[in-house]
């Protein structure tokens, strides 16, 4: 009785070399929402508002609030 919705997401290691292609390439794709970050924390970017996290899935159901269960923050 309801729907459960998922957003395309991938997730994957790259060097930092690779950033400003990746940058450059993405800008040409304003629905693709990215965040660029190391494990130290030092690189720390995204396209998006950074204080917000971003759901990938959610469900509707008929007379239900929504359930977001999955976000990528």
């Amino acid at each position: 009785n309801g729907y459960v919705y998922q957003k395309a997401y991938l997730e994957f290691f790259t060097s930092a070399e690779n950033i400003p292609a990746l940058r450059s390439v993405l800008k040409t794709f304003p629905g693709v929402n990215y965040h660029f970050v190391n494990k130290s924390g030092e690189v720390n970017e995204t396209n998006t508002d950074d204080e917000q996290p971003i759901a990938v899935t959610w469900g509707v159901f008929a007379g239900k609030e929504i359930v977001q269960p999955t976000v990528v923050d």
